[in-house]
C-alpha cells in the first residue's frame, strides 16, 4: 500500500511502500495429530501470514512466509507452534554440519583403531561438534570430551615419538 506525504518542496513527493503480506488459507484438517490436539485447532486462524524473525545465529532479519508455513504445517506435518529460529543460510550451514558429523560417525564406526590416532580427523570432528551448538543443535558433551581426550593423547604420543626420534639421531 502506498502512503504519500507532501514536503515543503512542492516538486518533491515522498512515497513509502509497505510490502503486501501474502496470505495463505489454513486447512487445519491437514495438520499433524499433535497440532490437532492443540487449543489452536478448536479456533483455527483463517489464514497464514508472513512472520518476520531475527536469526539467533547471525542476527539477520528473515521471513517465515505464509506459503512456507502452509507447506510446513499441512504437508510436512510440523507442529503448529513451531517457529523458525535460523535464516536460510544458517539453516543450510547447520544441515551441512549435521551431514559432516554423521559422516565422521560412520567413518569412526568402520575404522576406530586407525582413526583414534589421526589427530587431523579427531580435530575436524571435534570442531564440527563444538560448532553445531552455535546453530541451535544439542551439544554433545560426551563426544566432545572423548575427542578432546583422544586429541590430547595422540598429540602426546606424537610429541613422544618426535622426542624419541631426536634422541636417536643425536649420539
Amino acid at each position: 500500500m502506498k502512503h504519500a506525504r507532501q514536503t515543503n518542496n512542492p516538486r518533491k513527493l515522498i512515497v513509502h511502500l509497505k510490502p503486501k503480506q501474502k496470505l495463505q488459507p489454513v486447512n487445519p484438517n491437514h495438520w499433524s495429530e499433535k497440532s490437532k490436539r492443540s487449543v489452536t485447532f478448536s479456533i483455527p486462524p483463517s489464514h497464514y501470514e508472513d512472520i518476520h524473525y531475527q536469526c539467533v545465529r547471525c542476527g539477520k532479519i528473515s521471513v517465515f512466509t505464509a506459503a512456507d508455513q502452509k507447506l510446513a504445517f499441512e504437508l510436512h506435518k510440523a507442529y503448529i507452534w513451531q517457529r523458525r529460529k535460523l535464516c536460510q543460510a544458517c539453516w543450510r550451514e547447520k544441515h551441512r554440519i549435521e551431514q559432516r558429523i554423521h559422516a565422521c560417525q560412520t567413518r569412526w564406526r568402520a575404522n576406530t583403531r586407525e582413526l583414534q590416532h589421526s589427530v587431523a580427523f579427531l580435530k575436524q570432528w571435534l570442531k564440527l561438534l563444538e560448532t553445531y551448538s552455535d546453530y541451535g543443535g544439542r551439544k554433545n558433551h560426551a563426544g566432545i570430551t572423548m575427542l578432546r581426550r583422544l586429541v590430547d593423547a595422540s598429540t602426546k604420543d606424537e610429541e613422544a615419538d618426535s622426542q624419541s626420534n631426536q634422541n636417536n639421531q643425536h649420539p
